[in-house]
């Protein structure tokens, strides 16, 4: 027994040990395999979202004034593709806007609002008028149709 462990001893440690790194080897590549898996999900998600934001345009509205009395509302494009059929809705009731004389009955629909292009149309206030305006966008982009937000503008 003692002449089989100075013979076959060494190379019995040198074997366990060999599959030792071996075992320990695959375990750390499936460990490995499975993170690369995950970082490649969330980079391909963080792809597509930056490719829908390309797609996307965003609607923003200011109010300024021009002079005493008469106050501009401006319907920016913010996003980084065209705003088609842009239609504007007041969703402010009819009786707290008795305060504001509108240009025209109906604002839009805007056939085409360019990235970082702007539309605006002209109001005039009287004593009286509301210090916000609730107003609804809706518009077609390259991303979705019928894409739409809610704005509270100060006038």
């Amino acid at each position: 027994m003692i002449d089989f462990i100075q013979n076959w001893g060494a190379l019995i440690l040198s074997l366990i040990s060999i599959i030792g790194c071996v075992v320990t080897y695959v375990i750390h590549d499936r460990k490995l395999k499975c993170q690369e898996k995950r970082l490649n999900a969330l980079q391909i998600m963080q792809i597509e979202k930056q490719e829908a934001r390309e797609k996307m345009a965003d609607i923003k509205c200011l109010a300024f004034s021009i002079k005493s009395g008469c106050s501009a509302i401006r319907f920016c494009n913010t996003g980084t593709s065209d705003a088609k059929n842009v239609r504007v809705m007041i969703l402010t009731p009819e009786e707290k806007l008795r305060g504001i004389i509108f240009h025209k009955k109906q604002w839009g629909p805007y056939e085409l609002i360019n990235s970082q292009g702007s539309c605006e149309e002209i109001i005039h206030l009287c004593m009286g008028h509301p210090e916000f305006l609730k107003i609804k966008v809706v518009w077609d982009d390259d991303y979705k149709d019928n894409q739409s937000s809610i704005l509270n503008v100060q006038i």
